[in-house]
């Protein structure tokens, strides 16, 4: 369970940071006034398969593919020296500071010295933060067991919405085929 509540919180943070800087917070907080949503996010996190995360002990071999892929030498021991990668309840973080920077390497004119000076750590890292947030590491859980909790959940808050609803508020989201969310 405590894979599933460290998926969950990462989930939520990345959601919030997401949704709230874009003033959709009252959406969420009707939900939960009316349905309880962060009721409906916890059964929904006991259903789920926490597999496809990116756990400490692959970040080697994620290294050694970036390694070989873009032809390039990146010390990870003294990214992790510096603690620019951490290891926090079984999970991989890069710092908020650092990661706050790999938006900006897309823009060439406003590179830093620090970032010109660190590019290749720091293109690293971009990939390994798309890595560990990308939709093959989400929560899991069939469409079938979303769809019987939808339907035993409503008869206790009726107001819940519907599978579509919960899709186009960004509750839920599908996967590719549709079997999954």
């Amino acid at each position: 369970m405590n894979k599933k509540a460290a998926a969950l919180a990462k989930h939520l943070q990345l959601n919030y940071k997401r949704k709230y800087s874009v003033g959709i917070d009252s959406i969420y907080l009707e939900a939960e006034n009316e349905w309880a949503v962060s009721q409906f996010l916890f059964l929904l996190l006991k259903a789920s398969k926490v597999d496809h995360f990116l756990l400490p002990s692959q970040l080697w071999d994620f290294h050694s593919k970036y390694e070989n892929e873009n032809r390039v030498k990146i010390d990870l021991d003294a990214l992790l020296e510096k603690q620019w990668i951490r290891f926090i309840a079984k999970d991989i973080e890069i710092p908020l500071r650092i990661s706050s920077m790999l938006g900006q390497l897309s823009n060439d004119k406003e590179l830093s010295v620090f970032i010109e000076e660190n590019k290749s750590e720091l293109l690293f890292l971009k990939a390994l933060e798309q890595e560990i947030n990308s939709a093959e590491n989400a929560l899991i859980v069939p469409k079938k067991v979303v769809e019987k909790l939808i339907v035993s959940y409503r008869n206790i808050y009726p107001a819940l919405p519907n599978l579509n609803t919960l899709l186009a508020i960004g509750i839920l989201k599908a996967s590719k085929n549709n079997t999954h969310f």
